[in-house]
């Protein structure tokens, strides 16, 4: 690609030609993906300033490494709406409230946040999150001696709950079972694709849901739905 890029660029401007006569080692490489990380946080920490109010969303359970991941909305005088992956950050040993704390004021203090204009904190329903005492929330309010700092529980967590309620047990089960059949077994899966194949059908049915991600039961009941034929068939 760089061969051809270097002929594009002599073509259209050979002025240009020698800025892109770069070495691309795994060094040079490195760097240049650290500086454009640098210079994105460079970019959100200049539109952070630029805040007049600000809200957060945490989340501790969405990675299997418990790695808390957090995002910033803010909107400055102008109403510009910013929204931006904040940071993610490791926990260590444990992950209390004072743990999830902690990873939010390094984030916070990297950004250079002004957290008297935090309004809101978005967290999905864990104890150690919406605890009024020991929790994230509860420490988060005494520190900024705000007691009534909202917290609001997250709607995906919301929904979450909701389809778990609302279990489908009758439909859930058939095509779970189904799927299964198709997808644990190497050359049953083997000869569903050739068949999808013959038939000109779209891309092959996901594995099973999981109880955690509760949109991908809707995914799965959406493929199958689409494939219900070549499924009869096979």
């Amino acid at each position: 690609m760089k061969g051809v890029m270097l002929d594009v660029i002599e073509t259209l401007n050979p002025e240009l030609v020698p800025t892109f006569k770069i070495p691309l080692s795994r060094r040079v490489i490195v760097r240049r993906i650290s500086d454009m990380s640098e210079n994105l946080q460079d970019q959100l920490r200049a539109k952070a300033a630029g805040f007049i109010a600000f809200s957060l969303a945490l989340d501790e359970s969405t990675d299997i490494t418990d790695t808390a991941i957090s995002l910033i909305r803010g909107v400055d005088a102008e109403l510009n709406v910013t929204e931006e992956l904040l940071d993610m950050v490791s926990l260590k040993d444990t992950t209390m409230g004072q743990d999830i704390l902690e990873g939010a004021e390094t984030a916070g203090e990297n950004l250079e946040l002004a957290w008297e204009k935090l309004k809101t904190v978005t967290t999905d329903g864990a104890p150690a999150m919406r605890g009024a005492v020991e929790g994230f929330l509860g420490l988060l309010r005494k520190k900024l001696n705000r007691p009534l700092l909202p917290g609001i529980h997250c709607f995906p967590h919301q929904e979450n709950l909701i389809a778990k309620t609302f279990a489908m047990q009758d439909i859930m089960k058939t095509v779970v079972k189904t799927v299964n059949f198709i997808r644990s077994h190497a050359i049953n899966h083997r000869q569903f694709k050739e068949l999808l194949a013959d038939l000109e059908e779209c891309p092959d049915i996901p594995y099973h849901h999981t109880e955690v991600r509760f949109l991908s039961k809707g995914k799965l009941c959406k493929r199958f739905l689409e494939l219900r034929e070549a499924i009869a068939i096979f």
